[in-house]
């Protein structure tokens, strides 16, 4: 990130935490990483001349304590426990496992947690905007053309007073194409989430030996990223 950007961003969040009531109060939730919400997702692939390739829902909730993160969907389980992060793709038949910072951008999507997005947000974008359209208060952050990820992420909160919903939208890069993911959160209470797992009731690994705790995943390929760490 450049000079100029980190200057932005570091503007940004000089404002959200001590000088702009309208900008603090909704985004103060996401930043506590204390929450449990509800996400449902309306995910579309554009191809170069802007047709619809592909539409698709998701949904899906999402359980954050601190550093802790899980987030259960159609498409599987992802976890962040301590340093380490855990993909169950219910999809490709496939567990993933290895260092957080080798997640990358996947609790972007497809997990969709509010504080990442906005991290991520916080520390690769290039520009932010924050305006109004009519009562709806706008988030938009935008990306320099060479990040190859992601190329904008808006938040907007329909109502400052109604602090239980709020949405968002991710334009990014997937297989050659333009993804853009429509994104309604739905705060929930703790006794609305079914249990909060552990990467060890799914996964273990032992001296250099990974096994699959549950029986109906025992067919699931297993990538370990850390052995490739030691290379």
């Amino acid at each position: 990130m450049n000079k100029i950007a980190k200057i932005a961003t570091s503007l940004f969040w000089v404002a959200c935490s001590y000088t702009n009531p309208d900008l603090i109060d909704p985004l103060e939730k996401i930043l506590s990483k204390n929450y449990n919400v509800e996400f449902s997702v309306r995910q579309y692939l554009y191809t170069k001349n802007d047709s619809v390739r592909k539409a698709e829902m998701l949904k899906g909730t999402l359980t954050r304590s601190n550093n802790y993160v899980c987030s259960k969907s159609n498409y599987g389980i992802g976890i962040f426990e301590d340093s380490n992060f855990f993909y169950l793709d219910t999809i490709v038949k496939v567990i993933q496992f290895g260092p957080k910072e080798m997640g990358g951008t996947i609790f972007l999507v497809p997990f969709y947690d509010p504080f990442e997005i906005i991290s991520y947000a916080k520390n690769f974008s290039t520009g932010f905007i924050k305006y109004y359209e009519g009562k709806t208060l706008v988030y938009d952050f935008t990306f320099h053309e060479k990040n190859m990820l992601v190329y904008n992420i808006r938040f907007t909160f329909e109502n400052k007073n109604d602090e239980a919903t709020f949405n968002a939208e991710i334009v990014y890069q997937r297989g050659g194409m333009i993804g853009k993911d429509l994104i309604d959160f739905k705060y929930l209470n703790s006794s609305q989430i079914e249990g909060i797992p552990h990467i060890s009731d799914f996964f273990k690994s032992n001296n250099g030996k990974d096994s699959i705790v549950k029986k109906e995943f025992h067919n699931y390929t297993i990538f370990n990223l850390y052995p490739f760490l030691k290379k």
